[in-house]
């Protein structure tokens, strides 16, 4: 019986339509069965209510067909329709109609629709989609006769159906992908894609593999790695194994783009508290290593949830690094949304954290509201911090409104004869 991936036969027929390139293989850990085809034809029911009068709503109570013919699986899509999303929500019709067929039966299937797309070139162009989408759906069965389809005529070879089968080859026999890139004659980009499919896999079935693999072609796979290790660190067998990785790896490239993927996975599934969750259960003891991800995600995270990060940012770094930290990350909130950034800001208790913030946002948002970030400078409990900031958001302010800058300098009593010469000439 034939078997796929929901995610990945849908992604697919949406991306070969649009002519958009990704990596669709990111997300192919569900398996769709029987009764989730069922479920999603039911959601299209319900979506085009109150009554199936569309083309495709009333394809849907079609019954199954002893033997489909190209000419046969061409009609089960809407006839005539240029709306794309009605060819979308016809996929599944089609999947359902084809799931009892074996891979053998499929590839026949696909010769005939060569053969119809030659003597009726009008009907090539929707062929070609169907066709893309039975080669995803046999790679995962055959992936090394599908490569060879590609390879004989083309077709795919700048798209999506090599990385589709490519990954049905690693998901079934890694060491024999790992022998096929090696010899593979493919743009530079597919290799790239084709290597951080074969990491994936090999995360999942061969850690020590994966790690050499990585450590190997480096350059290939930064590129996509953190999203690579996020993904697959669903699984928690997965991700504990990683984290041992993580403390034992001697290259410090990996050993950080293992931990960064392995954050970014507990990010995504729970938000700042299961990063920070996952963060201290890491039990870290490379200082560089816990500064470096601090800095890579508090920037995301502050917005998300700010207290939560704050408190992470100050229990993961030393004393002296948390106000740096704290101000990198609230500046770049800043620039996203500098009054949600303000509100929570101003809500802080007075500390040298706090202080350094409140700098850093100050010179942020001088561009955009230049009262307002002279107004923070001047809020600044320690001397010397006050001064800095307060010098360069009032010469920033100068430079566009020499005559606001001082007025604002005089009524507040800031003494500006170490400024910009610009202010100090508007002053006489």
């Amino acid at each position: 019986m034939m078997k796929t991936n929901l995610t990945l036969w849908i992604t697919t027929l949406a991306l070969l339509t649009i002519a958009t390139a990704t990596l669709i293989w990111q997300h192919s850990s569900l398996s769709a069965t029987r009764h989730e085809i069922a479920e999603l034809r039911q959601e299209t029911r319900v979506q085009e209510s109150p009554a199936p009068t569309t083309a495709v709503a009333a394809q849907i109570a079609t019954p199954p067909l002893d033997r489909l013919s190209a000419d046969g699986l061409l009609a089960l899509l809407p006839q005539g329709e240029e709306d794309m999303g009605a060819i979308y929500r016809a996929v599944p019709i089609i999947f359902e109609q084809l799931e009892d067929y074996s891979s053998d039966e499929l590839i026949e299937l696909m010769a005939e629709m060569d053969e119809l797309s030659k003597s009726d070139p009008p009907k090539a162009g929707m062929l070609g989609l169907i066709k893309s989408l039975l080669m995803v759906i046999v790679a995962e069965e055959v992936p090394e006769r599908v490569l060879a389809m590609v390879e004989k005529d083309g077709a795919g070879t700048g798209s999506e159906l090599r990385a589709a089968a490519f990954a049905g080859l690693a998901r079934k026999d890694p060491d024999r992908a790992r022998q096929l890139l090696e010899d593979a004659d493919w743009p530079a980009r597919q290799i790239q894609v084709a290597k951080a499919v074969l990491l994936g896999e090999l995360l999942k079935s061969d850690l020590p593999a994966a790690l050499e693999l990585f450590r190997e072609d480096r350059s290939d796979l930064l590129t996509t790695s953190g999203a690579v290790i996020s993904d697959v660190s669903s699984d928690p067998a997965v991700r504990d194994s990683l984290w041992v990785a993580v403390r034992s790896e001697s290259d410090p490239v990996v050993r950080y783009e293992l931990a960064k993927g392995l954050i970014a996975g507990a990010f995504i599934r729970g938000g700042p508290e299961e990063m920070r969750k996952a963060f201290a259960e890491a039990d870290f003891d490379d200082v560089n290593l816990k500064s470096a991800i601090v800095q890579e995600f508090a920037g995301s995270a502050l917005p998300t949830d700010p207290d939560q990060t704050y408190a992470w940012i100050r229990e993961s770094l030393p004393a002296e690094a948390v106000p740096q930290a704290l101000a990198r990350a609230l500046g770049s909130w800043a620039r996203r949304d500098f009054n949600a950034a303000g509100t929570w800001l101003g809500e802080q208790e007075d500390s040298p954290a706090r202080d350094e913030a409140t700098g850093m946002f100050a010179r942020t948002v001088v561009q955009i509201n230049p009262l307002a970030a002279v107004t923070w400078a001047a809020s600044i409990s320690d001397k010397e911090m006050r001064r800095t900031a307060l010098d360069a958001t009032i010469s920033q302010w100068s430079q566009d409104d020499p005559d606001a800058a001082s007025s604002w300098a005089d009524e507040n009593g800031i003494d500006t004869s170490e400024l910009p010469e610009i202010l100090r000439t508007t002053k006489e």
